[in-house]
Formats: structure tokens, sequence, C-alpha cells
């Protein structure tokens, strides 16, 4: 295994920093009056939590009736499946009947005896004149993939699942591939179609700049989720591909997984991955973009830690990039160039081990000018003097629950830290939560504090209240609002 990367207490409060800044909620809501005062201190259980986040996301990354599961596919780089964790079903889908197959597609073969097969589902008439979309359905896409057109129920699900709903639109046609050759159909059909090349590729659908939705051609990844641990590199990848490869054991995940589908399967394994903070963000966006996760301050961000990807060039060929192999300069390029580069179907972060435990606290400041005052000043102490990089911080300024342990609670200007310490499970003399953050509360006055002990796989979900669906997001510049 890969171990810990060399970090000095000042990079460790740089990549701290970092995370603090992105951490600055902001979202667009209607009025909101101040904050209610909650002077207890709860103790908040996980299903409580789970249900409050199955009502925020509202159900969008529910499964979609009549889709097969993902071990129905050939692809065997992805043989294990990852189910979407229940409290994503949130809402009521579809009725089954309106997602059955209207085209089939003959199967090939040597046999004149071998009978039709059903095909890929395509909901809507948009193939109608489109001979790249009428290939790409009769001849290019598995027989689990799907295809919804403009005002199709597929179609809809896609433009409404954006995590910032100013970004969502009515795409033409939506393909849903289940394999990387899907993928790489889909992108072919792309170049030759009606559509002239307008298409977009979405994951997780947390981005804000709009570069995954299209009113072209959308290719959605949702159903490319599976997540597998890695413990003989050179018979996932080849000798050739595995060489320079200073890993023992990968996590593989696919392009259109989200974070709490990988922690899922990498719970109690031993190994982790460096995910996201919250775990709805999808793993493509960040993998590719950065990758800040609650680990980075041990061990780097998610983007320097990927050692391989299988990557859909636009061409439609399908490669693998490592950084020793001929398409080393396309791994490197991916370190933060987003999807400029192709499609990764399938990513390999080197792991690590996996934490034993997670403590957070949760602390609201009273609204004061002391308060605030001594707060700020605290945190800035922190992260000067603060030496256990499993031991993270987070300062928040921004409309958050004001009740976290409600599901129903409303939302309210407020200020929160966040102190949060992950169980070292190679530092048996690492301090305790309250030697870490015993002086944070010096001076400052709190409205309610809230505390979690959770396995580090529900480690994700323990923010996501703060970052609900249903409304405008943007992270910068005009798009941002009070």
């Amino acid at each position: 295994m890969a171990g810990r990367q060399p970090h000095d207490a000042a990079a460790a409060a740089t990549s701290l920093i970092r995370a603090l800044a992105v951490l600055v909620y902001l979202a667009a809501t209607s009025a909101v009056g101040p904050p209610p005062v909650v002077p207890v201190t709860a103790t908040t259980n996980l299903p409580v939590l789970m249900a409050r986040n199955a009502a925020l996301t509202g159900g969008l990354y529910r499964r979609i009736p009549s889709m097969p599961d993902y071990a129905s596919s050939t692809d065997a780089a992805a043989s294990t499946p990852t189910t979407t964790p229940a409290y994503y079903t949130a809402t009521a889908a579809p009725s089954s009947s309106s997602w059955s197959p209207s085209r089939t597609a003959s199967i090939h073969s040597n046999s004149c005896t071998t009978a039709p097969q059903p095909g890929p589902t395509i909901q809507g008439t948009c193939a109608d004149g489109d001979y790249a979309l009428t290939d790409l359905l009769s001849y290019g896409l598995s027989p689990f993939a799907s295809v919804g057109c403009r005002g199709s129920d597929l179609q809809l699900y896609n433009q409404a699942r954006y995590w910032g709903t100013q970004i969502g639109l009515p795409a033409t046609a939506v393909v849903f591939p289940r394999t990387k050759e899907d993928v790489s159909a889909a992108l072919v059909a792309a170049a030759r179609g009606a559509g002239g090349g307008d298409v977009a590729v979405v994951g997780g659908a947390h981005g804000v700049t709009g570069a995954a939705a299209s009113t072209g051609l959308v290719i959605d990844l949702s159903f490319l989720n599976a997540t597998r641990i890695v413990t003989d590199v050179a018979a996932e990848l080849g000798t050739v591909n595995a060489r320079g490869i200073d890993a023992d054991v990968l996590v593989a995940y696919q392009g259109g997984a989200i974070w709490s589908q990988v922690n899922a399967v990498t719970a109690g394994s031993g190994y982790a991955a460096v995910g996201a903070r919250v775990g709805n963000v999808g793993v493509g966006g960040f993998s590719t973009g950065g990758g800040i996760g609650f680990l980075a301050g041990a061990y780097g961000y998610a983007v320097d830690r990927i050692v391989a990807a299988e990557v859909v060039l636009p061409s439609g060929e399908v490669v693998v990039a490592t950084d020793a192999n001929e398409r080393a300069d396309l791994l490197w390029a991916r370190r933060g160039g987003g999807g400029q580069f192709g499609v990764v179907t399938t990513f390999y972060q080197a792991a690590v081990p996996e934490p034993t435990s997670v403590e957070m606290h949760v602390w609201t400041v009273a609204d004061t000018p002391e308060s605030q005052a001594a707060a700020m000043t605290n945190v800035a102490c922190f992260f000067d003097e603060n030496s256990d990089p499993f031991s993270v911080l987070y300062y928040a300024v921004g409309y958050i629950p004001v009740n976290a342990s409600d599901p129903q609670s409303p939302y309210a200007l407020q200020t929160v830290m966040a102190g949060v310490r992950f169980g070292d499970a190679s530092n048996a003399a690492q301090p305790p939560f309250d030697t870490t953050f015993g002086h944070l509360l010096d001076g400052v006055a709190v409205t309610a504090e809230v505390t979690y002990t959770v396995p580090f796989s529900a480690a994700a979900e323990l923010f996501a209240s703060s970052f609900p669906y249903g409304l405008r997001r943007g992270f910068y510049g005009p798009q941002t609002t009070r």
C-alpha cells in the first residue's frame, strides 16, 4: 500500500485552510428570519441523519425502475454492482409501465436460429430522422443501456438531478450507458448526429459551471457506478500498465458513482479512498478537478492519488492512462483538467488505511461581537498549532440547519465550527479529541452543540444537510446571492 505522503505541519495547515475556504456555505434561499436559540447538546443518531438527507435529495439518486443491476453487464472491469444507498430512495419513481423498451435490436451471431433479443430502452422519437441515434440504438448500445428523448421520464430525471437547479437543461436526448463501450458509441454518435457535436457528460451533477448539461446530447453516467477494491494491480491493469504504480491496493470506482456508493463498498474493509466530504458529490469532477477530502491533510488531494484511469477519448477509443505508460500525458492533464480530455469510465485511486472511528462536534457560535471575534481568533490559532493531520476544523458562515438533529429544521444564517477527529490506525499515540480541540471554545458562547460518533463510511453524510438540492447554486461571481 502506498504510505502516507510526507506533509509537515505548515503543509497540513495549508491543506486545511484550503478546505476551509471551500466549505463556506453559499445558497440562494427565500427570506429567512433570525435563527432560534437551541441551547442544548444533542447526540444525533445516524438513522435520523439519513432520513434528513433522503428528504433533502428528493430521491434524485434513486434507481430507475426496470433497469437491471450493473452485474448484468458484460464489462468485466466493473463486475461488482454498487446499489444506491437506501437513504436516497425518498420519492416515488414513474410507474414501471412507462419504462418498457419501445425498440429492439437484433443480436448478430453465427446461428440462424438465434431470436432477436431486447435492445436498449428508448423513450420518445428523437431517433427518427437522426441516423446516428438510429445506428446507436440498433448496433452501438448494450441491451441494458437507455436513451431518453426530450420530455420523457428519463430526460426529465436527468434535467432534475443537478445540484444547482439553474444548471439542468432540456436535452434533445440523454444516453444512459452501462458499459465503457456504450460511452464510446455515444461519443461517436454525438459527433455524427444532428446535434453537431453539442454533447455534455454528467457524473454526480454537482458542478456549477454548466459544462455537464446541454440542449443537445447528454451522456449521463448514473449507472456506471460500481466500486471495487483491487488487491492485484497487475491482474487488473496488465503488467505493462502496472509498472510504476507504487500501491499494492487500489480503490477502483466508475465515473458515474457518488461518494456514498464508494464508501458503502469500502466500509469495514480496512481500506478507504480520499473522497468528498458530502456523500452525494460525484466522483468524476472531484477526482479530476481537485479532490479536497477529509483525509487530504494526511494523504494529499484525490487528483494526486489517481494512479490510473480508464478513459474514452472523443474519438471513441478506450485507453488506460498511467504515469509510466504511453498515455502519461493524459493522466497528467486530468489532474485538474476536468472533463476536457475524454470521459473517465473508471478511476484507480491508491487506497489509504480506513480510519478506525470518526468523532465530530458542531458548535453554533452565538451572534455577539465577542463570541464571533473569539471564534475567529481560536480558529486561526488551531491552524497554527495543530499537528495531527487526522484532526480537522471547519469554520463556516452561511445558511445552515438550525438544528441538525431535526429533519424538518429550518435554515438560518449562522456561524458554525466543526471539529472532526479521524482515528489514525497507524498512531496509537494520536491525541484525543478534547486535547486537540480543547481551546477552541475559549471565550466563545455557543447556542447549540451536536455530537456525532460514526464509522468513517458515514462521515460524508454528516455535512449533507448543509448542501440541499432544489436551490440555485454558485461558488463565485454573479451566480452567488444572499
